[in-house]
Parts: C-alpha cells; sequence; structure tokens
C-alpha cells in the first residue's frame, strides 16, 4: 500500500487523498493544455457546470500526450483504492472510459451530479 494517503469520510463514500510526486511538473503541462483547448473552444461544453468553462473529453490514445501521462500516473493510485475497498480486480479490464476539465472562477460552481456506470470518479 502506498504511505502518506488519507481517506477523507467527509461524505457516505470516502474521498481518497494522494499527491503525485511529479505533481509541479504534471500541474505545469496540463495548465497549458487546458487554457489551450479553452482558447480553441471558448463555448466548451454545457455539463454540471454553471458559468464555468467545461472541455470536450481528452483524447487519451494520444500515448505521448499530457492527458494520457497524466492517466498512467494515476494507475497505481486507482490500484491502492481498489485494494483498500478490498475488491478482486483484472487489472487488464480497468479502463478509463472519460476525462476532461473545468475551469471555475469566481462565482462559478458545478451542481450535484453523478457519473454513471463508474466505480470511481477523480478529481
Amino acid at each position: 500500500m502506498i504511505k502518506n494517503s488519507e481517506i477523507l469520510k467527509f461524505f457516505p463514500e470516502p474521498v481518497f487523498k494522494y499527491k503525485l510526486d511529479n505533481y509541479n511538473s504534471v500541474n505545469t503541462e496540463l495548465i497549458k493544455y487546458i487554457y489551450d483547448l479553452k482558447q480553441k473552444d471558448e463555448k466548451g461544453l454545457e455539463r454540471s457546470n454553471v458559468h464555468g468553462w467545461h472541455s470536450k473529453n481528452f483524447n487519451l490514445k494520444d500515448t505521448s500526450s499530457i492527458q494520457h501521462k497524466f492517466l498512467v500516473s494515476l494507475k497505481e493510485y486507482i490500484f491502492d483504492v481498489f485494494e483498500k475497498y478490498g475488491w478482486n480486480i483484472d487489472p487488464k479490464k480497468i479502463v478509463c472510459t472519460d476525462m476532461w476539465a473545468i475551469i471555475n472562477k469566481k462565482n462559478n460552481f458545478n451542481v450535484i451530479h453523478t457519473h454513471p456506470n463508474s466505480y470511481l470518479s477523480a478529481a
């Protein structure tokens, strides 16, 4: 199991909190990528966001992209969550179906919503 992790029991479901070792460089690349997406698509999508910006789904198949590298870096944390839940898993069957970005500024927010057909969601 990963050391220095916490389970925050704020809601009926636990919130697992992790910090990527290389979070500074990943955040720098992701921020650039996300703001470039926003510049190309100012309108974005309307989902659970109120006044904020919601990107289209990321292309996770581009193995050289920051979004793909980020997803791969989450793998050990996802497996750790499954282990802590006590779930018996086949790693080959774990799939990230979607990933996107949201930019919320002052007075922007997201309404209560669900992610159907998902075992885990992350922010």
